[in-house]
């Protein structure tokens, strides 16, 4: 009672106070403070890159993002329309559907507004504020104020793994995961009423997710989000049935209006996924190869214990992950926040938060333990994805929270106990985990050789000194924040009253400087001017179209995996990107890319290889230029781009069709038989006083033109990847079938001379454009109600 009354009578104290200027903002405003401070930690971290000096280095986004963005982003300024197909890659490949370009994410326009280079750092900086913003508004939904808002906030874009995916160079899972919080927030606010405002939020931070085109994340959130808004369901108190069955109703139809805003990206990706490579889901081998190995998880407290795979690192990887191109680092004093958000506080939500985390781990160390083979046998849609380590990020998540709440429930006990009164059995729990938080420190700092040895037992001697020298850093820093915990427990009679304030800011502080000073290890900028100059001057590229004349130019390259070639107009039968055409997967496994029938039937004549290196079948090619470091071969017997027969070789079956495409010969054009239009029985070859012949008159990405010459029924087949989606018509309007020949090739069926455009319109784009108008218009429709309902309110009061 009397500990009652002395925290009643601070309060009113406190509430007598004059507040300064800002704090009164603050108070009034905390979620545009929490915006503005979250923007300005991103920017602080980012803003070397803003400028044309240089640019955000990203393993990924050398590879794959900075030039398919470039790409695509100069085809939509050139052309006026979002560019649907890129025939540069893979010999065709969807660009919305494969999740290979999300043009509609919102911050996406910034291309279009402002110099390349600094549009694509703002993907980034604008990402990590959402993150931080979005953890900050979950935070104040779960209960704290500005101080734990503001932590969590910061705290979130300084942790492992979401800030060092920067350099793993993993733009659309960055800007999927900022927005996992917000849907998190919006779902603990449906728990406890049916706020429409919370439905909406939720319905915007699911279709973020998905115009970010990271199936994986949106799916991880949607999961988490099922969980949360159940468990809140069952152990409400009092809640009703009918109470918990407007909450779910609430949940579908925001979820039902998230899918429909990003519908423009989801249907032409659910239309691809039936046609893709991983149609069938990713086989468990496949899904768990990267699970992340249960020993680094003392990465979460000690930053590259193991070593790193940093370009001029001192401390190679030496771990079993293969390559550690990020970390989950978030550092020990932050950890010692989150002991006390767990151990010391009361409050509901730290069991479910401790239970969000646990089960993140379990399912990223993948193969190591029986959870995520249960999973990827039951869960529907959890085969679909691959690499445990990315749900991960729930961790992270979650770490935050608790140690918002650690600092909130710490920041408590020191105003309610500056008189000496506090409740007895918690803070003696705290000054427990501050002494053994310190005994720890000490025996890790004093037998970090021992520790090394027992973490790395089967590592060198130098692996074990580089981790024995890691676990010091780690044990200074939780010695440092268990010390500054204990200070602020101190209750002397002789101690400034500002001391335990104090102590805590200062471990509060400690806790985002540490993950700050490790974490912006993999923040790298690159000169700029270089890399472009790298990408405009290829001299391989501009002497293979001054040999092939003419477009469609394809290219044989020494890396299989470069995309450069988009930004040439130069075609290559790989690249990097992981999804693809399943027919063009299996003819590249079947044939494989570098041989000559596979060159041939995807017309590509040319190769451009390391000058002391031949062609696989040598005797296919020759050598026809050298433009150092490569020299230039063409195909002896060059593949033509366009096909035409009277007589196609009908094959039943795509594995029997396979086995025929490796005894192709010449021109041959192997037909599927599909149902009774076409088939060996009812096709019947007529004789005509020329043979057919077809002549290219255009080719674009996305859209070919030709002219066929018959009068007879005739198969013609294009070097362009089939997938549903492609349309062919005359200059009438006639329309022809078009239908997979080869296997992987588009083929069309002309009866008669024509001028014929085919192009890549699928109707999968133009249902998902309807659907997010449509939904956009629910939405606005619902905060034009809201808003009025409110103004109507506010009248009547």
């Amino acid at each position: 009672m009397m500990h009652d009354a002395r925290k009643n009578a601070h309060a009113e104290e406190s509430q007598h106070q004059p507040v300064p200027p800002f704090g009164s903002f603050a108070a009034r405003h905390p979620q545009l403070v929490v915006a503005l401070v979250s923007f300005a930690a991103a920017a602080a971290l980012l803003a070397p890159a803003l400028g044309t000096k240089n640019f955000l280095y990203g393993t990924d986004t050398v590879a794959h993002d900075y030039v398919l963005l470039l790409y695509g982003w100069r085809r939509i300024l050139s052309e006026g329309r979002i560019p649907l197909w890129c025939s540069h890659l893979f010999c065709g490949l969807p660009l919305l559907g494969s999740f290979a370009f999300c043009p509609f994410y919102p911050t996406q326009a910034l291309f279009a507004l402002l110099p390349f280079n600094t549009a694509f750092t703002l993907q980034y900086l604008l990402a990590l504020a959402v993150g931080g913003w979005g953890c900050a508004l979950w935070a104040r939904t779960l209960g704290r104020g500005l101080r734990g808002m503001l932590f969590a906030a910061v705290a979130f874009q300084l942790s492992g793994h979401f800030l060092t995916l920067v350099h793993a160079g993993h733009l659309q899972k960055v800007m999927a995961i900022a927005w996992a919080p917000v849907a998190l927030a919006c779902v603990t606010k449906l728990q406890r009423a049916t706020v429409p405002q919370a439905a909406l939020g939720f319905s915007v931070a699911v279709a973020m997710q998905l115009l970010a085109s990271h199936s994986q994340i949106a799916y991880a959130t949607l999961l988490i989000s099922t969980l949360w808004l159940l468990f809140s369901t069952v152990f409400a108190a009092r809640a009703s049935l009918a109470e918990a069955i407007r909450r779910v109703l609430w949940f579908v139809g925001a979820l039902g209006i998230g899918v429909g805003l990003s519908a423009v990206q989801v249907i032409p990706g659910l239309e691809m996924a039936g046609q893709s490579n991983r149609a069938g889901g990713v086989d468990f081998t496949e899904a768990t190869a990267t699970s992340y190995p249960p020993r680094e998880i003392l990465e979460y407290g000690f930053s590259r214990i193991f070593g790193d795979t940093i370009h001029g690192t001192p401390t190679p990887y030496f771990g079993e992950w293969g390559e550690r191109i990020v970390s989950d680092f978030v550092g020990l004093p932050l950890l010692l926040l989150v002991a006390i958000g767990l151990l010391i506080s009361s409050r509901r939500e730290r069991w479910p938060l401790a239970l969000l985390c646990a089960g993140s781990l379990l399912v990223g160390v993948g193969h190591y333990t029986p959870v995520y083979r249960l999973l990827y046998d039951h869960l529907p849609g959890f085969s679909k994805f691959r690499s445990p380590g990315t749900y991960m990020f729930v961790a992270d998540m979650a770490l935050v929270q608790l140690a918002a709440l650690g600092v909130e429930t710490l920041r408590k006990e020191v105003s309610v106990g500056r008189d000496g009164e506090h409740e007895r059995i918690p803070w003696l729990r705290t000054r427990w985990v501050a002494a053994l938080g310190v005994f720890a420190g000490v025996f890790v700092l004093l037998a970090a050789q021992h520790v090394a040895r027992l973490v790395v037992p089967e590592s060198t001697p130098v692996h074990v000194s580089l981790a024995a020298e890691r676990l010091r850093l780690g044990a200074v820093e939780g010695t440092l924040a268990a010390l500054l915990l204990g200070l602020a427990t101190l209750r002397l009679q002789h101690l400034p009253r500002w001391m335990p304030s104090s102590a805590l800011n200062l471990l509060a502080l400690t806790a985002l400087l540490v993950p700050w000073a490790h974490n912006r290890y993999f923040i790298r900028f690159e000169s700029l001017p270089p890399y472009m100059e790298y990408l405009q001057r290829q001299p391989h590229y501009a002497a293979a179209k001054r040999l092939a004349q003419q477009q469609p130019v394809r290219l044989l390259q020494e890396n299989a995996l470069k995309n450069d070639g988009v930004l040439h107009d130069v075609g290559v039968p790989t690249g990097y990107h992981p999804v693809i055409p399943a027919r063009y997967a299996a003819v590249l496994e079947s044939l494989g890319y570098d041989s000559a029938a596979f060159c041939r039937l995807f017309a590509v004549n040319f190769a451009a290889l390391d000058a002391s290196r031949s062609p696989r079948e040598s005797a296919a090619w020759r050598a026809c230029a050298t433009v150092p470091p490569y020299k230039i071969w063409e195909l002896r017997e060059p593949g033509h781009y366009l096909t035409v027969t009277t007589s196609p070789v009908f094959i039943a079956g795509r594995s029997r069709a396979l086995v025929r495409l490796k005894e192709r010969r010449g021109s041959e054009v192997i037909v599927e038989e599909r149902g009774s239009d076409l088939n060996s029985r009812a096709w019947r070859s007529q004789a005509q006083a020329a043979p057919p012949t077809a002549r290219l008159i255009g080719f674009s990405a996305g859209r070919i033109e030709f002219d066929v010459f018959t009068s007879v029924p005739t198969v013609v087949g294009l070097a362009e990847s089939f997938v549903s989606g492609w349309q062919a018509t005359d200059q009438t309007g006639r329309r022809y079938p078009v239908f997979p020949v080869n296997v992987a090739q588009c083929g069309i069926l002309a009866d008669r001379s024509a001028r014929i455009t085919l192009e890549y319109a699928p109707f999968s784009y133009r249902i998902g454009a309807f659907g997010t108008l449509t939904s956009l218009a629910i939405l606005v429709f619902g905060v034009f109600a809201l808003l009025l309902r409110r103004g109507l309110g506010g009248r009547r009061s």
